[in-house]
């Protein structure tokens, strides 16, 4: 299981809740990514906010922003 940030205790409690399409993408995520790899949701990146980053050790990084 991949390492969230903000953990899943923390995202259920944010004032914006994160909409059902970017849940169900980020419970995949953290089941089916390797243990040592990490995702981010709504971070502060570079002066963007995407809404989920993933990032891959010795692999690299990868942002997304979903639209509705």
């Amino acid at each position: 299981m991949a390492q969230v940030f903000p953990a899943i205790e923390n995202i259920e409690s944010l004032k914006v809740k994160p909409t059902p399409g970017e849940w169900s993408l980020l419970k995949y995520l953290a089941t089916n990514m390797p243990h040592h790899d990490e995702i981010y949701f709504q971070p502060y990146f570079n002066r963007d906010m995407p809404d989920i980053v993933l990032v891959g050790k010795g692999i690299g990084v990868a942002t997304a922003w979903i639209t509705y």
